[in-house]
C-alpha cells in the first residue's frame, strides 16, 4: 500500500494512502441528520482502532510457555478470522478493487462512471483486506478529467463532511503506520 507525500499530487495534504482496493459509492439526497453522523463516525473509529490492533506486534512475555500458548490462540484466533472474512467478503459481493487515493480531508479514486460534481456522496472504501468492513465516508463530490487522454477514466474527488476529530485523528495514524511499514 504506497504511501506518498504532498509534493506529489496538488488534492491531499501531507501523506497520501494510495492502494487498489473495493470503493462504492451513492449519492446521498438529504443531508445526513446528527445520528447518522454519530454512528458512522462511531463506526470507522472502532474499524481504524480494530486496523491497528489486529496490525500490533504483541509485547515480549516474561513466561515463554505463556509467551507460545498465546502466539498459538492467536494464530487460531488470525485464522477463524481470516475463514470468517473470505465468506463475507464473497457473500457481500464486493465490487473490483480499484485505484484509490485518501488522506483524512478526502478521497480519489478513478473511475469511468463518475459521480456528479457538487454532490452530497456517501463512500464505503474496504481499505483492509482482511476485514470486510468498510469506512463510511460522507462528501461533496469534485471531479477532474485528465486532459491528456480523452479515453482516461475520470478521476472522481471527494472532500470529507463532518469527520470527527478522533476519526481524522485515527485516519492519519493509519495513514502514518502504511506508510512507516513501506519505508522499513
Amino acid at each position: 500500500m504506497p504511501v506518498r507525500g504532498k509534493k506529489e499530487h496538488p488534492f491531499f495534504s501531507g501523506l497520501i494512502y494510495e492502494a487498489r482496493v473495493p470503493l462504492v459509492w451513492r449519492y446521498v439526497e438529504l443531508r445526513p441528520d446528527e445520528k447518522e453522523i454519530v454512528a458512522a463516525n462511531t463506526a470507522n473509529e472502532q474499524l481504524l482502532r480494530l486496523i491497528t490492533s489486529l496490525s500490533e506486534k504483541p509485547q515480549e512475555q516474561a513466561d515463554d510457555d505463556l509467551h507460545a500458548e498465546l502466539e498459538r490462540i492467536d494464530l487460531k484466533i488470525t485464522v477463524l478470522l481470516d475463514m470468517a472474512s473470505s465468506i463475507i467478503r464473497n457473500q457481500l459481493n464486493l465490487p473490483a478493487a480499484e485505484p484509490v487515493r485518501m488522506d483524512a480531508q478526502g478521497v480519489e479514486w478513478e473511475t469511468s462512471q463518475p459521480p456528479e460534481p457538487g454532490r452530497l456522496l456517501e463512500v464505503k472504501v474496504y481499505i483492509d483486506p482482511e476485514l470486510p468492513r468498510p469506512l463510511e465516508l460522507y462528501g461533496m463530490v469534485k471531479l477532474e478529467k485528465p486532459e491528456d487522454d480523452a479515453k482516461t477514466a475520470a478521476c472522481a474527488r471527494m472532500r470529507f463532511v463532518k469527520m470527527g476529530q478522533s476519526v481524522s485523528d485515527e485516519l492519519e495514524k493509519f495513514i502514518f503506520r502504511q506508510h512507516r511499514k513501506e519505508v522499513a
